[in-house]
């Protein structure tokens, strides 16, 4: 499990082992850093970290080290949701203005906003795998 605590000062991004009730630290570079979200082969988590006063995504691996930063230079972004095969993270993003919602490769790669419908959109969930709408 993948949670945010502010154990150490800071919102801080753990991971807990349920089994042996083992938590431990797993994000270290910025003082803000919340929103976890688990790839889906559980190897990787992307997360909302905040570094020279603006949120930006970011991608660990579960050995906590060195975070690669998918987003960047425009407002704040937030938010991060993986498609169910795992190529797609989908975010809420304040670039524009108000905040829209917009998706990249889980490189960080072809980012673009989705729709602009009145009001803000903000807090994206991909859905499962395997939902059959009808």
């Amino acid at each position: 499990m993948a949670f945010v605590s502010s154990r150490s000062g800071t919102p801080q991004i753990y991971v807990l082992d349920i089994e042996s009730d083992h938590a431990e630290r797993l994000t270290f570079n910025g003082r803000y850093n919340t929103q976890p979200g688990w790839s889906p082969k559980g190897d990787k988590i992307a997360y909302s970290g905040m570094n020279g006063g603006r949120h930006n995504i970011y991608l660990i691996g579960l050995d906590g080290k060195d975070p690669v930063q998918l987003t960047r230079n425009g407002g704040d972004n937030e938010s991060p949701s993986w498609s169910p095969d795992g190529s797609l993270i989908v975010f809420s993003s304040t670039r524009e203005g108000p905040s829209r919602i917009y998706v990249m490769t889980s490189y960080g790669t072809d980012q673009r906003r989705l729709f602009a419908i009145s009001g803000e959109q903000t807090n994206p969930r991909w859905s499962p795998s395997g939902l059959n709408y009808k």
